[in-house]
């Protein structure tokens, strides 16, 4: 690519999968008329379903694998873009009102204690979620009804691990799972002039399987899905350039899509009831959006539909892949199509505005939703690391000050009453340096201690408790399929002739306090006579 001018940039891996690619952004760095992004994109040997990948965890993990491989990425920070079928936000309303302490404290203890128990009251979808993971951010309140209205989102946890076993097992750390309607609002709004902030606005998000409108108001965000036929979805993979051969059948295709849009839409206008607003904001999955965009705004007069692509630059750090490499043959010059496929990533970053509104919007402002439950706790972990590493630096360069000095000393001239006094001034100079050795010697094994408190969690020396506990307590009619164990959490996974022994394997779990936060699933397999279940919990330290 020709050279261009870098600006200063946060740096940060992002990754989001769709339906044909793996799409990474690996920085950000904003002007008040261009965002600079570098970023790469691995095209999937076959299309996915992005809203189900468990099944495609094999080959999604060796996938990215070699892609870590390739561009030495081993060991990186990843957060990860949750496509919006599994990380639906929307707004709630609740009969409390938050700004008064009572309710407040009163939310606050429901929320921790019993929050699946809690919200299913409000939302009716949550009952799909079996370990649901949910975050929330106060809107309004209506002292009249005494009531809230939230922004609210739930992510299932079995989802999270398996984001999480996917970055493992591809030489990853995960500290982020990100829901993509909020990351799309707020780099969305961030690129938006005053006076369009200030207005109620909405997203397009041509997606497959995620298709949807996304509305925004200062104090309302909601989200209409676009209806969009499998046969016309698949046929965007491959829209070509636009010309009078082929404008008649492509015109046809988009019409049917701009009649998908205008009742999404109009749901929105007259069954949702919310504020009109002028301008729609496109954002597209595919390659080549531009033919279609340019056919959309053809076909779709409801409201202004707006591209914003142009305000970022693409910077690919992709590179041809060499016929030696692991990967195979050479594959020849990279096909790089960039487009606003990479703005929903941005969301995540610390995002620049070169404007302020008069009225704050409370949808834009809310903190970044992150359902990774040890997202600090590893970051820190990690500065922890470096410090240790300095403190280490730092003490061998006052060794090695030490031993110069001392050979120094060695080397003068004893003789004379000048070098005497001298000698005795070193002296005392030794005495301090040694006593600032020795301060620094216990700064040092603090640093150690904290360290070893580090290395424990990826050394595993609790796991002890458990593989003791397997070997002791195992009863003889279940047998085990696999047991994974991540820091000091664990999923054991296996097989019984009988509903008891699995009851009688879970309640010597309870009973032992080695462990906690002990949970079991089971069913019965339609396969075999035997009873599947799956125990997780967590291991003491």
């Amino acid at each position: 690519m020709a050279d261009k001018k870098i600006m200063p940039a946060e740096s940060g891996v992002v990754m989001r999968l769709t339906h044909s690619s793996l799409l990474i952004n690996l920085s950000y760095a904003a002007e008040p008329y261009k965002v600079q992004t570098k970023v790469m994109e691995w095209k999937l040997p076959k299309v996915i379903d992005p809203n189900n990948i468990n099944p495609e965890i094999e080959f999604l993990s060796s996938f990215i694998s070699r892609m870590v491989r390739q561009y030495k990425m081993e060991g990186e920070l990843v957060t990860w873009i949750i496509p919006h079928q599994k990380s639906r936000m929307k707004s709630i309303s609740i009969p409390m009102n938050l700004e008064v302490k009572a309710d407040k404290k009163e939310f606050n203890t429901l929320t921790k204690a019993t929050p699946y128990d809690f919200w299913k009251e409000h939302d009716p979808d949550l009952a799909d979620i079996k370990l649901a993971e949910i975050r929330s951010s106060l809107l309004t309140t209506n002292a009249e009804e005494n009531s809230s209205n939230l922004m609210y989102v739930a992510v299932d946890r079995l989802l999270t691990r398996l984001y999480q076993n996917l970055s493992l097992q591809s030489n990853l750390y995960p500290v982020g799972y990100i829901a993509e309607d909020q990351a799309l609002i707020k780099i969305v709004e961030s690129r938006l002039s005053r006076v369009q902030r200030e207005r109620p606005f909405a997203i397009f998000h041509l997606s497959k399987g995620n298709n949807r409108i996304i509305y925004v108001n200062a104090e309302q965000v909601d989200v209409a899905q676009v209806n969009i036929d499998e046969l016309d979805e698949s046929l965007l993979d491959d829209i070509p350039e636009i010309n009078e051969e082929n404008k008649t059948f492509w015109n046809e295709v988009v019409g049917r899509i701009s009649t998908a849009l205008k009742t999404a839409t109009n749901y929105l206008l007259e069954e949702a009831k919310v504020l009109k607003f002028e301008n729609m904001y496109f954002i597209s999955d595919y390659d080549h959006e531009s033919p279609f965009f340019g056919l959309l705004r053809e076909n779709f007069r409801v409201v202004n539909i707006i591209s914003i692509n142009q305000q970022f630059e693409y910077i690919s750090v992709q590179k041809p892949l060499d016929k030696n490499s692991f990967m195979g043959n050479d594959q020849g010059d990279i096909n790089f199509y960039g487009g606003s496929r990479f703005i929903p990533a941005l969301g995540n970053y610390s995002l620049k505005y070169f404007s302020e509104i008069a009225i704050p919007n409370k949808v834009t402002s809310a903190p970044i939703m992150n359902f990774h439950e040890k997202a600090a706790f590893i970051k820190s972990n990690f500065e922890k690391e470096a410090a240790i590493k300095k403190g280490f630096y730092l003490f061998g360069l006052l060794l090695i000050g030490a031993l110069i000095f001392s050979a120094s000393l060695f080397t003068l001239n004893m003789g004379g009453n000048h070098q005497e006094k001298q000698l005795v001034v070193s002296e005392k100079k030794l005495e301090r340096l040694k006593q600032a050795i020795k301060s620094g010697k216990a700064e040092i094994n603090q640093k150690e201690a904290e360290y070893e408190i580090i290395a424990d969690l990826s050394n595993g020396q609790t796991n002890q408790k458990l593989f003791e506990k397997l070997i002791r307590d195992i009863p003889k009619d279940v047998e085990l399929d696999r047991v994974i164990i991540r820091d000091n959490t664990f999923q054991i996974f296996g097989n019984s002739l009988n509903v008891m022994s699995v009851n009688n394997f879970y309640n010597t779990f309870m009973q032992d306090n080695n462990f906690e936060n002990i949970k079991i699933d089971s069913f019965r397999r339609k396969d075999r006579s035997m009873n599947f279940f799956e125990l997780v919990g967590v291991i003491k330290t």
